[in-house]
């Protein structure tokens, strides 16, 4: 998470409190588990909350 939160080139925003910082964070993973698709191992361009919806069967 650190590498691809933290230090994204693309990140332009300064958080200056942990309030904003946890609403970041909160809106990143979000997007990382619901919208973003992954080529990992067992996700075959599914979100990672798809391939674990796919997995509970």
């Amino acid at each position: 998470m650190k590498q691809e939160f933290f230090n994204t080139p693309k990140r332009k925003k300064l958080y200056t409190d942990l309030e904003n910082l946890q609403g970041g964070l909160d809106s990143w993973l979000r997007y990382y588990n619901y919208e973003c698709p992954h080529s990992g191992k067992y996700c075959y361009r599914k979100t990672p909350r798809q391939t674990f919806e796919d997995s509970k069967q």
